[in-house]
């Protein structure tokens, strides 16, 4: 495999290991809080404070920790994945100079045009979803700050900034795919 395909791969893989792992943690600290009691969401206005707990369905909680279970195991596959990437390219270094030489001439510009920065969409999509969706759900149940729509709205938007955001890691996967059959 091309050496500059394989850093495309490990930038795929620390993309997927940010993005999964953004949402696995905030699944993981929901669910568990949801096992301890409820969600607390607090907050501070014009010095005073305003405090809603909420409780989760039983259904929901094991949905939100089965989903940041599921988050995390791709997070270690892809670090797997990652370190087997790594090895193929210590591997490739170690070989003769007129080899490398070769499989650096090869193909070397369909994988150059592609900026490194594609991959950093996806995790900064997760940070801007759950902080969104954090925040207005805060806002949301203590009805303050913003309008009770508003902050629906502000909530349901970071809940599909969230799935755009695993939709781009697919994206990017089967771009990936495709581009190894070729």
């Amino acid at each position: 495999m091309h050496r500059t395909r394989l850093a495309k791969l490990e930038f795929l893989h620390a993309s997927r290991i940010a993005t999964f792992g953004l949402l696995g943690f905030g699944l993981l600290v929901v669910g568990v809080s949801g096992l301890l009691g409820g969600l607390n969401l607090s907050i501070d206005h014009q010095g005073e404070e305003y405090s809603t707990l909420l409780e989760l369905s039983t259904p929901l909680t094991a949905l939100l920790l089965i989903g940041g279970m599921v988050s995390i195991i791709i997070v270690i596959y892809s670090l797997l994945r990652m370190e087997r990437a790594q090895d193929r390219i210590i591997d490739m270094k170690l070989r003769s100079d007129r080899e490398a030489e070769e499989m650096l001439r090869y193909e070397y510009e369909d994988y150059k045009s592609e900026p490194d920065l594609r991959f950093v969409l996806s995790p900064l999509l997760m940070v801007v979803a759950l902080i969104a969706s954090g925040l207005a759900l805060t806002f949301w149940m203590n009805e303050v700050v913003l309008d009770t729509g508003v902050s629906a709205a502000v909530f349901y938007t970071g809940i599909i900034l969230g799935w755009v955001a695993i939709g781009d890691q697919f994206f990017l996967w089967s771009k990936y795919r495709g581009e190894k059959d070729k």
